[in-house]
């Protein structure tokens, strides 16, 4: 193996490496050094273990390999010479460990749906390991459990960010197998104070990234419900008029008009500026068939379109993914149109990180219907003690049409977080 060139791992770290057993769960917050850990443990039973195949698995292949196989510390860094991570003859991702006197062979799987348990499906294997595996659907995980059955040394590794208390993850497995004291499972919680590798400087850049639950959970490693308004941290710093307007907006931006649809709902329009750092919601468009008893057809919302964006018809429009007839509508008249990422969970996090550090400023008196929305928009208390994670489907028409910009255009650097890759 490779020298892994990091500062020495705390005691915590060091004993759940060596501390394992049929499952071993590292929880906690972001950049804690739960994965470093999980890896290291990982990679040493799987180089003494009797056992030739293997499972990893993540979100996506994608968000495995990042979080996992590839990196400056990820599973090649520690392997070196002894690692290959490639594509076989069958079209498998797969990750070779050379022991030396044999080779290991880890097949790779992302988990993304309730169907991708089929891949599993004839695959013997004597242990899993799963990043992020609070994002696997049920399904995945009581299959790859009864893939690695038959081995009877066999282990299996987790890695999760903490998540709603009635999560699935927590109820039928780490909670229910800690009262139990099941023998062979092993829980280690970790917190930023736990990674001796990252200076306290980056540590408030990080802080910076997440506010309300994301916070609890992303940076204090607490388990949380999703509970009260989403955007708790929306104030008046993230409201402008026309005296605290930058001057020549409109000419130092990049426009955008992002839509949210709706017939019998209400149809938002938000004109969007953005300068490269701040997004700037000067104008919106509403329509609420309900309160006018009129609804409107998708030519008719087409027309209206024409005169809300006026003379820039380079402007782009970012579109409710499900609105497939007003995109068509939009498209047959010639507009550039975007199909918005609707990644409802991740495009919160991002509106609530740009809002925290006052990056996101909505006009006073031209966005009214957003500004309250905003400050009701509210968590499905109901369905968190489901387990479910999702706001009300009430006064969200402005706030779902900004996250839908905010998801769709904004990149990584800007928010910190990074999008999901379905590959």
């Amino acid at each position: 193996m490779s020298e892994l060139r990091v500062k020495p791992l705390t005691k915590k770290a060091i004993n759940s490496i060596k501390k394992t057993g049929y499952l071993t769960c590292w929880e906690g917050a972001v950049r804690s050094g739960k994965t470093v850990a999980s890896c290291l443990a990982w990679v040493g039973y799987v180089a003494q273990s009797k056992e030739q195949y293997f499972i990893m698995s993540g979100k996506t292949i994608a968000t495995l390999y990042r979080n996992v196989i590839g990196g400056e510390f990820g599973l090649l860094s520690i392997l070196g010479a002894a690692g290959e991570y490639k594509v076989d003859r069958e079209g498998n991702r797969i990750l070779l460990i050379h022991t030396g006197k044999e080779t290991k062979t880890c097949y790779c799987f992302g988990a993304n749906d309730e169907r991708s348990y089929q891949t599993l499906r004839g695959l013997t294997a004597g242990g899993w390991y799963a990043d992020e595996v609070n994002l696997h659907p049920r399904s995945f995980i009581e299959e790859a459990f009864r893939r690695t059955i038959v081995s009877s040394d066999r282990k299996n590794m987790w890695t999760l960010n903490p998540d709603n208390p009635y999560h699935f993850i927590y109820v039928d497995f780490i909670d229910k197998y800690e009262k139990e004291e099941l023998a062979g499972f092993y829980l280690w919680h970790f917190t930023l104070d736990d990674n001796n590798a990252i200076p306290p400087e980056r540590k408030e850049e990080l802080k910076k990234q997440y506010s309300g639950i994301f916070y609890r959970r992303y940076i204090l490693g607490e388990r949380c419900l999703a509970e009260g308004v989403v955007y708790d941290m929306f104030n008046e710093d993230n409201i402008y008029d026309d005296h605290s307007k930058p001057s020549n907006l409109e000419h130092l931006t990049q426009r955008t008009i992002a839509v949210d649809y709706g017939t019998t709902n209400p149809c938002v329009f938000l004109d969007i500026y953005d300068d490269g750092e701040t997004i700037w919601v000067d104008n919106e468009y509403r329509w609420d068939s309900r309160e006018t008893m009129q609804q409107k057809t998708d030519s008719q919302y087409g027309e209206d379109m024409v005169g809300f964006m006026g003379n820039d018809y380079q402007c782009e429009i970012v579109v409710d993914p499900s609105a497939a007839s007003f995109k068509a509508e939009l498209q047959n008249r010639l507009f550039y149109v975007t199909p918005a990422d609707n990644d409802v969970s991740n495009g919160i996090r991002v509106v609530s990180t740009m809002l925290s550090n006052r990056l996101i400023k909505i006009h006073r008196d031209r966005c009214e219907g957003l500004i309250q929305e905003m400050r009701v928009y509210a968590w499905d208390e109901k369905a968190a003690k489901r387990g479910e994670e999702k706001p009300v489907k009430q006064l969200d028409h402005g706030p779902d049409a900004l996250r839908y910009y905010c998801y769709t255009k904004l990149p990584s650097w800007r928010t910190g977080i990074e999008k999901e890759v379905s590959s």
